[in-house]
């Protein structure tokens, strides 16, 4: 189960640690998501073509700095707003530089989280695991992150991730939101003072209808529906096609890209990364926080966060 708000707070190497959380500034970079997959996020999960360097197919877009006039401009939407022809890039916003995404979706996105496990290392509640390159769980428990939003308001959310399957995760098998609903990589905000799901990341046992088929993902016959508090936000993936899932790490697929599916049960197009959007039942002034989760300890099963990128407008 996630610590509770009133859990102490340790600063460890400039990351608050908030029991089983730690809280996160934003993190800027310049390499931003192309164009090419506007159309793709705009139907709610497509495949982002790669296009970049050692990004793990979350793809390098062509960037464009500028200095907004806070007055002006308080976020990458205005800034869209202004100029319909500002391309993707670092923009000055106030006090702060932001990196705005304005192509995909519509544009005017500004990046929340930019995490690479690989290029930067874990957050203090998680751990770094070098055979599947990404963070990991520190506990048997619920190992959250909690990362400051960029915007003041916001009621859009853009993402994508990659991970990589250990052992035996079940898909879904919770209604509360508070605890360990599923398997996987679970995304949150706050709205009206309480915790509200934004997506989740899920990881089924495997794809070999023979087994446990209650423990696959939603969309093969026989297992479990996401809680109503999931609703379509989700992807679910296994790294698995035979026969029951060994206790290692698989480190030959990379989840929740082209074949992982969601409340649409179709599969991507493409290879690289699935873009998903999110509209928020009201606004959100934020944190945004990413939980790694699983019912059983991590000897049995676990998930690793190798990239996760989000935007919000």
């Amino acid at each position: 189960m996630a610590a509770s708000p009133s859990s102490a707070i340790a600063v460890l190497g400039g990351v608050a640690a908030l029991g089983a959380m730690a809280a996160c500034s934003l993190v800027v970079s310049t390499d931003g998501l192309s164009g090419d997959a506007a159309n793709a996020a705009e139907s709610g999960g497509e495949t982002v073509p790669d296009g970049g360097s050692n990004d793990e197919g979350i793809v390098d877009g062509g960037s464009s700095s500028g200095s907004v006039d806070p007055s002006s401009a308080t976020s990458c939407a205005d800034i869209l707003r202004a100029n319909p022809s500002a391309e993707s890039g670092a923009f000055t916003i106030g006090a702060r530089t932001l990196h705005c995404e304005m192509s995909l979706a519509g544009g005017g996105w500004t990046r929340a989280i930019d995490l690479d496990a690989a290029r930067d290392g874990c957050p203090s509640a998680w751990r770094f695991d070098a055979e599947p390159g990404g963070c990991r769980r520190a506990t048997n428990q619920v190992d959250g992150v909690v990362f400051d939003a960029p915007l003041s308001s916001f009621t859009e959310v853009l993402l994508s991730a990659v991970g990589r399957q250990r052992a035996s995760p079940d898909a879904f098998h919770s209604d509360d939101l508070d605890r360990a609903y599923m398997d996987g990589v679970s995304v949150t905000t706050t709205i009206d003072g309480k915790r509200a799901h934004v997506f989740s990341f899920a990881v089924g046992l495997t794809e070999d209808a023979t087994i446990e088929p209650e423990n696959h993902c939603p969309c093969d016959k026989g297992a479990r529906t996401p809680a109503s508090f999931v609703g379509a936000n989700f992807l679910c993936d296994t790294a698995v096609t035979t026969g029951y899932p060994e206790e290692v790490w698989q480190t030959t697929k990379d989840l929740w890209a082209q074949d992982a599916r969601g409340a649409d049960c179709t599969k991507a197009v493409a290879p690289g990364p699935r873009l998903s959007t999110v509209k928020l039942p009201s606004a959100s002034a934020g944190p945004l926080e990413v939980r790694l989760m699983a019912d059983q300890p991590r000897s049995n099963e676990d998930v690793a966060l190798k990239r996760l990128v989000v935007y919000v407008r």
